[in-house]
């Protein structure tokens, strides 16, 4: 009768755990671009080869790695992410980031539309995504 009772007090005590998980952001060499004002997703064909700080929706999905508008599901004004090698070999912590609002920091390429040339345009060479 113990080790039925251990079990589920095991299991309450861990999925807590698991609640209280704090996500937290990764970030590489901000002191170059801390002072950037942020754009929204909407403004980023205004800074194509630009580096920017900007807000949204992170979505990572197989084939869907992205940053989307607040309020927007459609691919068209999303924008395909690419992550240095440094953020992406700190991917497991990034993941833990997915649906939900972030900042990140990286280049704008409008002439690069991700997978299937399906996105408004891409953010390479990310350095940074944190929670907002």
């Amino acid at each position: 009768m113990r080790l039925p009772i251990f079990c589920l007090l095991a299991l309450v005590v861990s999925c807590n755990l698991m609640k209280n998980e704090s996500i937290v952001g990764v970030c590489f060499n901000t002191k170059q671009s801390d002072t950037l004002a942020v754009i929204q997703t909407s403004q980023l064909h205004n800074f194509d080869g630009e580096i920017v700080r900007v807000k949204g929706i992170f979505i990572n999905y197989f084939e869907d790695v992205a940053l989307y508008p607040q309020g927007n599901k459609k691919s068209e004004s999303a924008f395909w992410l690419n992550f240095t090698d440094e953020l992406a070999s700190r991917y497991s912590e990034v993941r833990k980031l997915h649906s939900r609002t972030v900042e990140l920091y990286g280049r704008v390429n409008m002439k690069r539309k991700g997978h299937l040339s399906s996105y408004a345009g891409s953010i390479d060479s990310i350095f940074c995504i944190k929670p907002v």
